[in-house]
Formats: C-alpha cells, structure tokens, sequence
C-alpha cells in the first residue's frame, strides 16, 4: 500500500512538472490539471 501512494505522489510530481514546462505548448490540457492541482 506505501509503495502504491508513493508511486502516485512521484507520478503527480512528475505531471506537476512536466505540466508547467509544457504550458507554454499546451495551455488546454495542462490549464486544467494546474488549476486542480493550485
């Protein structure tokens, strides 16, 4: 079960991430998931 919610916190994380870098090519898709995450 700990591996399990770690592996989704890193995979947030990660989308987190690469969402802010590509918000400059896809401000779409990306607005959203910022605007949940925010």
């Amino acid at each position: 079960m700990n591996n399990r919610q770690r592996a989704r916190r890193i995979l947030k994380q990660n989308e987190i991430t690469v969402g802010e870098q590509t918000s400059q090519r896809k401000p779409m898709s990306v607005g959203t998931k910022n605007t949940k995450i925010q």
